[in-house]
This record gives C-alpha cells, structure tokens and sequence, in this order.
C-alpha cells in the first residue's frame, strides 16, 4: 500500500499509532493526581519549590516524548516502509556481466584478451544474475538467463553493458525476454542452432494405401526418412515429431491442438474436423492435391479437401514428391529451430527504450529504523532510571 508518498510492505501495523494516547492519559492522569498543600511555615520555601517542580516537569516531558517516539517507531518498523529514491541518470560506465556457466578458465582467458577492449574495469565485471554480485564473490548458480536479463533491461546501472554467453544459442524464455538496446553481445562458442537433416514423422490411426509407396520413394532419395507410429491415446509433443499424419474421423483434440500452437505440423483430410473456426488458406495448384492451411500459434495445419482414398487425391504418378513439396513449404525447419531457443545474433525480443527505464528504486529503512529504536529505548531507561535520584536529593534538600 501506498501512503503518504511512502510504499509500506505491513501497513496493517499502523494501528499501534492508536497506542500513543495511553503514554498521554497516564501523563496526565499522574499529574492530575497529586494535590498542593501550602503551609504557612513553607512560605519562605515556596519560590524554590515551584523552581524545583519545573524543573521536575521539565524531565517528565521529555520523558513523555521518548516513550511517544519509541511506539512511533515500532509501529513504523512492523509497517516496513520503503522511501522512494531517485536516480539522477542512467549510469553508461561500461560493465561486463558473465554467464555463472562459464568456467573459470574460459572467463580469465577472455577478460586478459577482451577486457581492455570493452574499457571495463576489473571492479565492473560481475555475474549475470537478477541483482548481479561482482565476479570475485563466490560464483552463483546458473538461472535462467532470460528471465535475468528481462530483470536488468529496465535498470540504469545495467543499460549500458556487455553481456558474456556460455553459448550465441541459449534455452527456452526467449518469448518473455526484454532487452535494453544498448547492450552488447558475447559468446563463447559461436556454434548456429542445429538444423535437423529430416523432419520426424509420425502417424496416428491406420496408415492409408497410398503411405507406403510414398515412403519408399521418398526414401530412395532420403534413405534415413523414418516414420513413427503412435497409438491414438498418445499426446503428441512438438519437442520430438516435426509432422504428424493424423488418419481418424473426429473432432480436433485438445492434445493435437497443443501439438500445433507448439510448432508441429498436422496432416489430414476433411475427417478430422476443427473443434472452432480457424482460418484456412487455400493452397489449390494444378500440380498437388487441393489442400488448405491454418495457422495456429507455431505451428499450423494443413487439411486436404478430399479424403485420402478418394482417387482425386492418390491417382498422381508423382504424388510422393507433390506431398513432399506441400509439407517442406510448411517451413518445418523454421519451426524446430524457434522452439525452445533463442540466439545472440538476433534475440527475439521486445526492447524497452530508455523512456520506459525505472528511474526511481524503494529502499527499505528498517535498519534504521530498528537502530533508532534501541537508541531510544536505551535513552528511556537511562533517564526513568534517574529521576528518582534526581527527585530525592532535591525533596531532602
């Protein structure tokens, strides 16, 4: 909650503040409670009376104070309030932020050849974590990139830096990656995304007459072309099959449905239907099969309009290299090599420009806070403690 100009993480102990009228009513009530008596034979002493006695309330209020400030600050450090600091720029001294993966050797080598390079100190070089620690500390665990770079990119001490990669190709996240554009790329090994040779095929439900003839064409040219068959209880995974021939009549699955957004390709004929309205575009030439494609998240569908035992769609002398053509148009490649990965060379990612850069960071001020508090705590104890000595020494004078 924010209040006052002032975030508090607990504000619901803001209440104890209520507490500080009982310090008040047993001031006064302590004051109220005692009577003066005026003798005749202390007339002579009750100029000095009445000086001692200011002063004794002068002590008590001050007393009063302390024990109001002190619920003050307790209630304020239950309440964990954070201020609001301002950044007056945002910080371009060069920094080089190191992936936690590389090794130790690996890293010395680069910093003696590059460091001078990138006109980076030792002291701004640290590992690459959501809040970074300097590279002499103990090395951390390796996180997720991504997700520890989208942490910095809104940063004004990390928009201007240089970012060391165990690999140019780096795991999953890239579609949540958020980067500055300032920052500058390094990899260690330079190796491209493997691009599988062929595509994994597999099929669910009964394999149509014309399949096997079309295998062994295409394998008299591609002799490593496998197919796969699964049966029907089978979800399948875009992770291990590129193209799935999907052979039964019925409404679309959920689970072919998850294989598509994920980038798979599916191949079918009108049986299977969709379960909701998709866009198809027509792919109709004079030399393939009439067939239609949607595309549905990474992936998409290609659906042909006769039923694959219908003589228009098999009576074809070169029908094994009309589907081929048809499926590889699909981009299947493309498809394998988005999913999972992201490269340094042109990271898919949503850049945020220095406009939108956090200029202002909450600080919390419960270390204050809390040595505020036994500093008056001990100052109360001190002073209650001696106005009893104080009090004495005058009322026996």
């Amino acid at each position: 909650m924010q209040w006052l100009g002032v975030l508090w993480q607990s504000p619901q102990w803001l209440w104890l503040l209520s507490a500080l009228a009982l310090p008040l009513l047993i001031h006064l009530w302590r004051r109220n409670k005692t009577q003066e008596i005026t003798f005749a034979a202390a007339h002579w002493l009750k100029k000095d009376l009445q000086k001692q006695y200011r002063r004794l309330q002068l002590h008590n209020y001050w007393l009063l104070l302390l024990r109001l400030l002190i619920i003050i600050l307790l209630a304020l450090l239950l309440a964990k309030p954070f201020l609001k600091h301002e950044t007056t720029a945002i910080f371009k001294e060069p920094l080089l932020l190191v992936d936690p993966r590389i090794e130790t050797a690996q890293l010395q080598t680069f910093l003696d050849d590059a460091l001078p390079q990138l006109n980076a100190t030792p002291e701004r070089v640290f590992w690459l974590q959501a809040k970074p620690i300097g590279i002499d500390e103990t090395r951390p665990p390796a996180a997720e990139n991504w997700r520890a770079l989208s942490n910095l990119a809104d940063q004004p001490n990390f928009r201007h830096a240089h970012i060391l990669l165990n690999n140019a190709i780096n795991p999953s996240g890239h579609n949540a990656l958020t980067i500055s554009p300032h920052w500058q790329w390094h990899a260690l090994h330079k190796a491209s995304a493997e691009k599988p040779a062929l595509p994994r095929i597999a099929i669910i439900g009964k394999r149509p007459d014309w399949l096997a003839p079309l295998f062994k064409a295409l394998q008299a040219k591609l002799p490593k072309l496998r197919l796969q068959s699964l049966e029907a209880n089978v979800a399948p995974s875009a992770k291990t099959i590129d193209w799935l021939i999907y052979n039964r009549a019925e409404i679309l699955p959920d689970k072919l449905l998850t294989f598509v957004r994920t980038g798979g390709l599916l191949i079918s004929d009108p049986r299977l239907q969709p379960s909701a309205a998709l866009e198809f575009v027509n792919l109709q030439s004079a030399s393939s099969p009439i067939a239609n494609a949607a595309a549905i998240g990474r992936g998409s569908w290609l659906r042909y309009e006769h039923s694959w035992d219908h003589k228009d769609f098999f009576d074809h002398l070169d029908l094994p290299q009309r589907l081929w053509q048809q499926w590889v148009n699909q981009d299947w490649v493309l498809q394998h090599n988005n999913r999972g990965s992201w490269s340094i060379d042109a990271p898919p990612a949503s850049i945020i420009h220095d406009s939108l850069v956090q200029t202002s960071r909450y600080e919390g001020v419960q270390k204050l806070l809390l040595i505020s508090l036994l500093l008056l705590l001990t100052l109360e104890r001190i002073l209650a403690l001696a106005l009893p000595l104080i009090r004495k020494p005058r009322q026996n004078g």
